[in-house]
């Protein structure tokens, strides 16, 4: 896929990841990833809506200790922060109104997220709304949270980098 879309084979590029996708029904992701990144959100945040409801479909019971439940949860807690990552996405094209939108997804889907991607998300938030001290008391959490957590460590990067200590940033 990523040799067909360096060579701008767009539409044969997508149909490898739709196949790709159907190999891993529970997590769709492999397309949606390439629309967010090939500037194409609105359609990536519908496929992931519509996996986030497939696996809702699939939740089993709170308090269940099978391994279906895990999965079914970890699942869902990526296609979470899929969602809003893909709200953030928008924020060049539709302002606001996308972080607004980014930040109301992270409310309704709180508990589906760990503490530290919670943060992650929040740092990332604020980041989209210039609000960079934010950013970095978000991002710092995060690392505290999940010191092994790359998303962690390159949000924080992120947030020095914009609050100009580039050095600290690297």
């Amino acid at each position: 896929a990523q040799f067909l879309e360096r060579a701008a084979r767009i539409p044969e590029a997508e149909q490898v990841l739709r196949r790709v996708d159907s190999l891993r029904p529970s997590l769709p992701t492999a397309l949606p990833d390439f629309q967010v990144i090939s500037g194409r959100a609105p359609n990536a945040l519908d496929a992931y809506s519509a996996a986030l409801r497939s696996v809702q479909s699939q939740r089993v019971g709170k308090g269940s200790l099978s391994a279906n439940a895990d999965t079914v949860a970890s699942d869902r807690a990526a296609l979470v922060a899929r969602v809003i990552e893909a709200d953030l996405a928008r924020v060049d094209s539709d302002g606001p109104a996308a972080a607004d939108r980014a930040r109301q997804h992270l409310d309704q889907y709180r508990n589906d997220l760990d503490a530290a991607t919670t943060s992650i998300l929040n740092a990332e938030l604020a980041l989209a709304s210039s609000d960079v001290p934010l950013a970095g008391i978000y991002a710092s959490g995060a690392v505290n949270l999940a010191p092994q957590s790359a998303p962690a460590h390159y949000v924080l990067g992120v947030a020095k980098y914009r609050a100009g200590d580039a050095p600290t940033a690297e």
